[in-house]
């Protein structure tokens, strides 16, 4: 919106309500210097509200960002929530009834042992690289048991896009370790986070907000460790991982780390298993009680119906929650009876599978009315002491490999990327009005593709209509099908989400 003037609600109340207190800008674009041009204004309604009256320049559209710093006062106490999660969650596993007498109400469910700790074969794949783990570090062990293993209950915790932030930093911070010493969650599936924890730890926190390329940009929450090993961080020297804590207590979860490719472009995916060296980054070793998967071509949340909003391309509807569905199921089984799950499959420096930004500009299609410009959401070290923030030095930022169609070729591909109707990205850019070409928040790409070999010759479409890759209905519902066995054989897709993929595309006409 355009609308000026217009009202924000403050997070925190203002200490003092004196407008020479507080400074007010505004820019275009993230990496913009910050201006405070002609007819920038504005004014307390009270100490949690503000009126901002917009500038004259009509250089500032309605994707400008507008920076407000002021003094603020009461800040909450945060971190409670790890706390009482960590409790909760204990009791229910652990206890027969609290202090006040109230009975467990799974405690009946619990004393059966329904498997073991499994120590697992290293899962290889593609994170041996030359990473910075060292030789006589744990992290790589599987076999550091509880301390006060269960008898019987068995707890995982799964936890979505904020919630997948939390629980990674429930581990970090440690509070997957009781007041006892106990092991709390045995298993952790941390989904849509990324490389990123949450703005906890912090004064005047706030848990919500993440980092974006445009929006939030320099908020806190998004700093090393970024994954699940120890260790050295070739940007700081500092030396951490997401598991060191719980390492020194055995009380670590087994972790299956699921990102969309949203992740990718906007929460910097690849530092989760990549080292970080600005110079040469390298794949990995992840710890062999650890999985990473990447599910190439999808955003962040999958659209209903694909729609602009304020982006370029429309929003993209391919869904991943079938393959979650099916790491949710070997989670559980890994707990159960040892089994180990799928090997993780995020994307490879070695194998070519994650490159550069430069790069992949260069590899993406040149696609009709579509703008592509490798745009990330880069992270530096951010010094928080001063306001704003100050960006020091850059961590790398990789992306994925694309195919000729400019679909993803790192991390697990649906049936209907295999078998693709159009482009799927995990990323989109705003559209003219709205910062043009800066990214579009947390939404990803569906760019269709021509319907025939007249269409895309008279668009200059490089990529083959629909009815030249299927001429029957009978080849793609194949083409569907393969791929779905093959992830069903992959322990990737349940058998019933399988079997309805392929009806789907029965259904959908496409071929004739």
């Amino acid at each position: 919106s355009n609308a000026s003037p217009f009202d924000a609600t403050l997070s925190y109340p203002a200490a003092s309500l004196d407008p020479n207190l507080a400074t007010l800008t505004v820019r275009e674009y993230e990496k913009d210097p910050r201006q405070t041009p002609a007819g920038l204004a504005f004014e307390y309604l009270s100490d949690t509200q503000i009126r901002i009256t917009r500038p004259v320049s009509p250089e500032f559209d309605g994707g400008a960002i507008y920076e407000f710093i002021y003094p603020a006062r009461d800040p909450i106490v945060m971190g409670i929530g790890l706390a009482a999660t960590r409790d909760v969650n204990s009791f229910l596993r652990y206890e027969k009834a609290d202090s006040a007498g109230n009975e467990n109400p799974l405690a009946g469910l619990a004393g059966r042992r329904h498997g073991r700790h499994g120590e697992d074969d290293d899962d290889g794949g593609d994170r041996k690289g030359h990473g910075r783990e060292d030789d006589d570090d744990d992290d790589d062990d599987d076999d550091d048991k509880p301390r006060h293993a269960p008898d019987g209950a068995r707890a995982f915790a799964i936890g979505i896009s904020q919630s997948g932030r939390f629980l990674r930093d429930l581990i970090y911070q440690g509070f997957n370790e009781d007041e006892a010493g106990r092991q709390v969650f045995e298993g952790a599936i941390p989904v849509i986070a990324g490389s990123r924890k949450t703005f906890t730890n912090f004064e005047f926190a706030q848990p919500g907000r993440f980092s974006r390329q445009h929006e939030d940009h320099l908020y806190p929450g998004d700093q090393f460790p970024f994954t699940y090993g120890t260790l050295t961080d070739p940007v700081t020297g500092v030396r951490d991982g997401i598991l060191k804590r719980c390492r020194e207590s055995h009380t670590c979860p087994k972790v299956m780390h699921f990102d969309s490719e949203t992740e990718i472009w906007q929460a910097r995916g690849s530092l989760v298993v990549t080292d970080g060296d600005p110079v040469r980054p390298r794949d990995i070793k992840l710890p062999r009680d650890v999985r990473a998967y990447l599910m190439a071509g999808t955003q962040h949340g999958p659209a209903g119906t694909p729609s602009f909003g304020i982006c370029q391309q429309l929003s993209n509807p391919l869904n991943y929650r079938p393959i979650l569905r099916a790491i949710i199921d070997g989670m559980r089984e890994w707990l159960a009876t040892g089994r180990k799950p799928p090997k993780s499959n995020y994307g490879s420096v070695r194998k070519g599978t994650l490159i550069t930004p430069l790069q992949s500009v260069a590899e993406f299609p040149a696609i009709p009315g579509v703008f592509f410009n490798g745009l990330v959401n880069g992270l530096t070290v951010n010094d928080h002491s001063v306001l704003p923030p100050l960006e020091g030095d850059a961590y790398p930022v990789l992306v994925p490999l694309v195919d000729a169609d400019g679909n993803s070729v790192a991390g697990v591909q649906h049936p209907n990327l295999q078998a693709p109707v159009a482009t799927h990205g995990g990323w989109n850019l705003r559209a003219a009005g709205q910062a043009e070409n800066e990214l579009c928040s947390l939404t990803g790409s569906y760019i269709p593709f021509a319907a025939t070999k007249a269409e895309r010759i008279a668009s200059g479409d490089p990529r083959p209509s629909i009815a030249e890759r299927y001429k029957r209905a009978k080849s793609y519902v194949q083409r569907v099908r393969r791929a779905a066995q093959m992830l069903e054989g992959q322990r990737l897709l349940l058998p019933a989400d399988a079997d309805a993929i392929v009806e789907e595309a029965k259904a959908s006409g496409i071929g004739g």
